[in-house]
């Protein structure tokens, strides 16, 4: 009889006590303000941070300060990636998260489109006599800072070095191609606010809006003498060097 009592005594404290552990494990926080390259705040940037072992997610959206926040984290290594339209995607990961803990990780984003991608590649090795030839290079293809709902960026570079090293000289010879389309972007229509300074019009983003569209990828435009010839806005600062 007195053991019944001891296990039904036991086991409610058990459970309450695997409770207040868990609870104060999943104490942790992870916060931080979210900047451009200039130290301006970047409001509603979605943050998200991920826990590998068990597949646990967690989101937030940076504040009008750019300020996030997000409690409730048990200890573990976590990744941590912040979005925002007209900046590249941020990613960290091994973030290192303790029991009890407030961990600081302020971000700053890179202007770019969040539909960029790129591919980088590189290698090297001796092809003899002392000689080492490498070669690699880079793609990319995004739409670009201000979006215009097409392909505004898009080529890249290869390059090759071949070098020789003596005991009192060294030999190096460099190629490299660039072949890269820059979209043309419009003007932005622009006013000034009560205090004269310049900004964009109401219901237009000055940062990542653009007046160029699929419509205008390519027109036909009127030179000074009448003539006409076709514009593609994604080609005309083309620049294949040799």
């Amino acid at each position: 009889m007195r053991q019944t009592k001891f296990r039904y005594i036991l086991l409610p404290l058990l459970l309450l006590l695997a409770s207040v552990t868990v609870f104060a494990q999943a104490n942790s926080e992870v916060t931080g303000i979210v900047t451009d390259q200039s130290g301006a705040v970047v409001p509603g940037a979605s943050i998200t941070i991920t826990d590998p072992a068990n597949g646990t997610v967690k989101t937030t959206v940076s504040g009008a300060t750019g300020l996030y926040s997000i409690p409730g984290l048990n200890p573990s290594s976590y990744t941590l990636k912040v979005t925002a339209t007209g900046f590249q995607a941020y990613e960290q990961r091994s973030l290192t998260v303790n029991v009890s803990s407030t961990v600081r990780v302020d971000i700053k984003m890179t202007l770019g489109a969040d539909s960029q991608y790129r591919t980088d590649f590189w290698v090297g090795a001796p092809i003899g006599g002392g000689w080492k030839l490498a070669a690699g290079g880079f793609y990319r293809s995004e739409g670009g800072v201000r979006d215009p709902g097409f392909t505004g960026n898009d080529g890249g570079q290869l390059r090759a070095t071949l070098s020789h090293d003596w005991d009192r000289a060294h030999f190096s010879l460099d190629v490299k191609r660039v072949d890269d389309k820059v979209i043309f972007y419009t003007g932005i229509p622009m006013t000034y606010n009560s205090d004269g300074d310049i900004v964009a019009v109401p219901g237009f983003n000055g940062h990542t809006g653009t007046v160029a569209g699929p419509e205008t990828e390519r027109v036909k435009m009127i030179e000074g003498d009448g003539n006409t010839y076709a514009f593609d806005a994604a080609v005309p600062a083309a620049a294949p060097l040799g």
